[in-house]
């Protein structure tokens, strides 16, 4: 017999915001969440579980990020940028899972979106042949793949922007932004690793049209334009690629607060994609 190890543990969550494969900001100690520190220190967590009969005694996890200033649709644009591998021992039917942090530092090259991914693999449960080859697309819904997909955003009480984002988004699909409060709504494990000064009420929005200008950052924008933002749009052909995300933040707004929102692309009813976004005021 041989393991069967699996990122996938638990349900009520979407393939691109895996409870499994989280951040520790801050320090290795801190609370594993969805919040990431632009210039570090951060550590890579991840949860491996087994639904195998027999142990993985030699397991790995491997973490890597990505910032999809293009695309994120090959494993090229991950190898690039490895975190860390680290090892695990996964006794045989653990459905609970071995909780792994990874020591090696790491901080984005993005103020914004972010895309972590890890995988697990051991001698007794190795990956397929060539499926982490560098122009094949990652197999998120694989049970050896976990990945989070992150954009967050600092501001001030009494600011507003808009964040850039690449969603992954085809023609006829819908793009809609909910908000899920601190504690990730439906996903209490998704909750933030600082979010002790409670949530913040930010007003938010998508801005039809696509980011003409080049580069995954935020840009300052007046309350006034959000007339045009709406919460769900349709992505017609030709529309795929950047799009913002318009945030403000009330005068009143706590300093510490945070809000947790979600950008989800729905194809028939289905979730196939999004990211999770991280609003924190300064």
């Amino acid at each position: 017999m041989a393991a069967t190890l699996t990122l996938h543990l638990g349900s009520g969550y979407q393939n691109y915001q895996n409870p499994n494969v989280l951040n520790r900001a801050g320090s290795q100690t801190a609370k594993p969440g969805n919040q990431v520190l632009p210039n570090g220190p951060n550590y890579a967590w991840g949860n491996v579980g087994n639904t195998g009969s027999d142990a993985a005694p030699q397991a790995t996890i491997s973490f890597y990020f990505c910032t999809p200033g293009g695309a994120v649709d090959k494993w090229k644009y991950f190898l690039n940028n490895l975190i860390g591998i680290v090892p695990v021992n996964v006794p045989a039917n653990d459905t609970t899972g071995q909780p792994v942090t990874c020591p090696d530092v790491w901080a984005p090259n993005s103020t914004a979106h972010t895309c972590m991914i890890a995988v697990v693999q051991a001698p007794n449960d190795p990956l397929p042949p060539g499926f982490m080859d560098p122009e094949t697309t990652p197999q998120i819904g694989d049970r050896r793949v976990g990945q989070q997909n992150l954009l967050m955003a600092s501001m001030a009480a009494g600011t507003t922007q808009a964040v850039a984002f690449r969603a992954p988004e085809t023609a006829g699909s819908t793009l809609r932004v909910t908000q899920g409060g601190t504690d990730g709504g439906a996903m209490p494990a998704m909750a933030s690793a600082d979010a002790g000064e409670g949530a913040a009420a930010v007003e938010f929005g998508l801005l039809p049209g696509l980011r003409r200008d080049a580069g995954d950052v935020a840009r300052p924008l007046a309350r006034a334009e959000a007339a045009g933002t709406v919460r769900s749009l349709t992505v017609g052909e030709g529309e795929e690629g950047f799009r913002e995300l318009w945030l403000h933040v009330p005068e009143d707004a706590r300093p510490g607060s945070t809000a947790f929102l979600r950008i989800e692309a729905v194809q028939a009813d289905r979730v196939v994609g999004g990211l999770a976004v991280l609003v924190r005021v300064e």
